[in-house]
Parts: structure tokens; C-alpha cells; sequence
């Protein structure tokens, strides 16, 4: 994709909500299964809590790849590659749902307390919210970091190399540039990241890569040892995992 494909009105109007996502997919991810495990915590078996938790990021999928490109409401669709960005924003979403706390153990489990005390869907759903506050507030640091929080102006002092390391920490530029977006000859990255030091042989981006799936089976095989292994019970007492 040519950087001039970058200022096409369609293209420009996607990036904005389709950057948001980017950043907000983790927590995403951990409310949706913080959610999924606060309503199974008392019922329902590990094959019930994997496809809860899965759920999201299969509906991010399919979103991807069955609405067409003029769906408003869709801004992946209106990237080059949308399925592949799909792809990238799912995986980070399993990712996210991965880190939910769901390991929690029921009433009349060993060593769990009969009376159903310790976890219970309000404390499930407040480690939950914790955790998904953490993860939004790393993944903004993460997409700031490359130009330095807009506060090292009119560059960052960082090498090529370092640049190119924290770019590819960046939530947005790995579902951007999944995506088929050339996110590092965009006005917000360019000048402010000084991207123009980084040649194809220090940073070539994440289009056309495996990552996004490779991520998506990672998050989504994660999301079932989480959910499969059995609960560690402390003092007695049902509790939410740490």
C-alpha cells in the first residue's frame, strides 16, 4: 500500500475508530471474560467458559469477513486488508480473555467453603475491571511510547532500533498495519517518530506477517488452559485468581 492511499477519505475516516479498538482490545477482552466468568463462576463446565470466552473474538471475525465494505459501522472493513486486521484485533481480544480472572472455585469443591463465601460474580468482575483498566492504560503507554507521549517533540532522542522496537509494541500499529495500513508514513507516526530513519531493514512493518494468527491461536489456547485447569482454593475459601 502506497503512502499517498493513507489520505483517501474512506481509508482516513477508518483509522480514527479503527485505532481506538486497536488500543481499547485487551480490556476488552478481560471485561468479556471477567463477564463470561462472573456468570459461570457457580455453573457451567470448562467447555462452557472456553466458548464464552471465545465468543468475542469469533464475533470480531465475523464481522471481518462477512460485512462489506460499505457497512458504517464497520471500519475494518474499510482497510485494505480487512480480514487480516480482523484477525489482529481478535487476537488481542483473546489475548485479553485470557487475563480475565477465571479460575475461581465452586461451593462444595475441595477445600472450597460449602457456604459459597470467598469468589462470587462481584469480586470476579471487580478483579476484572482492575485488570482490564491496567491493560488499557499499558496498551495507550505502548502506542504513545515510539514519539515519546507527544512530550520530545519534534523527536523522540531514541535510536533507529528503539523506535522500531516500541512501533512494534504498539497495539495500533499491529492491527493498522495488519490491516494493510503503511501506519508508519501517517501523519500521527511520521514526523512525531521520525520514521524516516527506519529503512525495510530495520522495520518493515507488520503487513503481510503470521503474527496476527500465530497471536490468535496463542490467546485462544490460553483461554483454554485457563479455563480447563481446576481452581486453587486459599485458606479454605473459594477465591478469584490472582
Amino acid at each position: 500500500m502506497s503512502a499517498t492511499a493513507l489520505s483517501t477519505p474512506a481509508l482516513q475516516g477508518a483509522l480514527v475508530p479503527a485505532a481506538v479498538l486497536a488500543t481499547a482490545a485487551v480490556a476488552v477482552g478481560v471485561v468479556a471474560g471477567s463477564c463470561a466468568a462472573a456468570g459461570l463462576a457457580r455453573r457451567g463446565g470448562a467447555g462452557a467458559r472456553v466458548v464464552a470466552a471465545l465468543a468475542l473474538p469469533l464475533l470480531v471475525l465475523a464481522v471481518g469477513a462477512l460485512t462489506g465494505p460499505d457497512a458504517a459501522w464497520s471500519p475494518l472493513r474499510r482497510l485494505p486488508s480487512p480480514l487480516a486486521g480482523s484477525v489482529a484485533l481478535a487476537s488481542l481480544v483473546a489475548l485479553g480473555a485470557a487475563l480475565a480472572p477465571w479460575r475461581t472455585a465452586r461451593p462444595g469443591e475441595h477445600g472450597a467453603a460449602v457456604d459459597g463465601g470467598g469468589a462470587t460474580p462481584r469480586t470476579v468482575l471487580a478483579a476484572g475491571l482492575a485488570r482490564a483498566t491496567i491493560a488499557l492504560l499499558v496498551a495507550a503507554a505502548a502506542d504513545g511510547a515510539a514519539a515519546g507521549w507527544g512530550a520530545l517533540a519534534p523527536a523522540p532522542p531514541w535510536s533507529p532500533g528503539v523506535a522500531a522496537a516500541l512501533l512494534d509494541l504498539s497495539p495500533r500499529a499491529f492491527v493498522l498495519e495488519s490491516g494493510g495500513v503503511d501506519w508508519m508514513r501517517h501523519e500521527s507516526v511520521y514526523g512525531p517518530v521520525g520514521t524516516d530513519r527506519l529503512g525495510p531493514g530495520i522495520r518493515s512493518g507488520w503487513g503481510g506477517s503470521v503474527a496476527p494468527g500465530l497471536l490468535l491461536v496463542v490467546g485462544s489456547v490460553a483461554v483454554v488452559l485457563r479455563c480447563g485447569v481446576r481452581a486453587r482454593t486459599r485458606l479454605g475459601h473459594s477465591h478469584v485468581d490472582p
